[in-house]
């Protein structure tokens, strides 16, 4: 790139980034970044959402063809809505770089342990990492999703709250091995199952002739 075009590059940067740009110069512009400068605009919030959104869907569109090492390069900096789209991936450097973002919070975490199509991989990633599975709310959010690891799913339980066992006790979604457990520990601390299932047993556990 000659100090020319290098000049004219910079220019554009400056004026997509500045708040005072003409939403259509700005948009108009945003196409002929370069994707980590796409990437900074997603969560600049000094610029409008509109601008913002655009970037997104800009990166959006070009995540798959992407290489890996720059989609774990972006994942570090990229907004939440950015991020959700990476998290479809569960490469696992590439969900590691995703958790290494600052903008990750509680919320985008309960958003990727309760959306349906998460796959595998970042839920056993979550499950595992040490500062999300030491949160209450997202503890209870893995202990009712099908794709925790049944023996972190056993260790979860046992930290809530016996209103929340009972909840979860009677939540289709839970696995029986971790109802079974949540059945025990209701019994050991003298609390009744609400609302019991037939004959005070887990349903689906076939008693012993």
């Amino acid at each position: 790139m000659d100090k020319l075009t290098d000049e004219g590059y910079k220019l554009k940067l400056a004026l997509v980034n500045n708040p005072k740009t003409p939403r259509r110069v700005a948009l108009g512009m945003l196409k002929h970044l370069r994707l980590q400068d796409i990437a900074y605009v997603t969560q600049n919030r000094v610029l409008p959402t509109e601008l913002r959104q655009a970037a997104e869907g800009a990166l959006g569109e070009k995540l798959p063809s992407i290489p890996l090492g720059v989609r774990v390069t972006l994942a570090r900096q990229v907004s939440e809505e950015v991020l959700k789209r990476l998290l479809m991936d569960d490469t696992p450097q590439l969900v590691k770089a995703c958790f290494e973002n600052p903008r990750v919070k509680e919320s985008l975490t309960l958003w990727a342990v309760n959306h349906k199509t998460t796959p595998t991989g970042v839920i056993e990633f979550i499950a595992r990492d040490p500062k999300w599975s030491s949160c209450y709310t997202v503890r209870f959010a893995l202990t009712r999703n099908p794709h925790t690891p049944i023996i972190k799913a056993l260790e979860f339980v046992s930290g809530l709250k016996s209103a929340d066992q009972r909840f979860l006790y009677n939540d289709p979604s839970v696995p029986v091995a971790v109802k079974v457990q949540i059945e025990d520990e209701l019994d050991r601390k003298g609390q009744p199952l609400s609302p019991p299932s037939e004959g005070g047993r887990v349903i689906g556990i076939v008693d012993e002739e």
